[in-house]
């Protein structure tokens, strides 16, 4: 029962507080003041991911919306690639392969995007690192992470 009423008059005595606000004291017969004003657009941004991307061909992601501070970048890695990690490819026969992507920056960076540049400066393309690559089509799935970052991440 003590440590209930003592939480409510915690309580209590938190709403009881005042708060001071500061304001430009006008005196006199002076009719006018001022008072700065401040607003923040949150970043914000867009980045394509398709749905499918053609390893044999040179590929770029693009983007939608870049619209973020001037020290802040969108960059997007390519998780799967982690720590030595790959892709893996396989084809409707059951052959399988590992892919990278060339061209990547550091941390299996692929796609890099400042303020206003809808178009990554990076470009990648599909590269087999280990198995036996033999003729057909194959698929895998590539998973992504995008980061608003400083520019100086990456």
């Amino acid at each position: 029962m003590k440590k209930l009423i003592a939480i409510l008059l915690c309580c209590a005595l938190m709403l009881s507080m005042s708060i001071t606000a500061f304001a430009e004291d006008i005196s006199g017969d002076h009719q006018s003041g001022t008072s700065a004003i401040t607003y923040h657009v949150d970043s914000s941004f867009i980045v394509n991911i398709p749905e499918t991307i053609d390893a044999n061909m040179d590929y770029t992601f693009t983007a939608s919306q870049i619209n973020v501070e001037s020290d802040l970048a969108v960059n997007v890695y390519c998780t799967n690639l982690y720590n030595g990690g790959y892709i893996t490819m396989t084809n409707s026969s059951g052959d399988s392969f590992n892919l990278t992507f060339s061209g990547m920056e550091a941390e299996n960076r692929v796609a890099h995007f400042d303020n206003d540049n809808l178009q990554s400066t990076i470009t990648i393309t599909g590269q087999p690192i280990e198995g036996d690559v033999k003729a057909g089509d194959y698929t895998g799935t590539a998973e992504f992470e995008v980061r608003l970052e400083l520019k100086n991440n990456g």
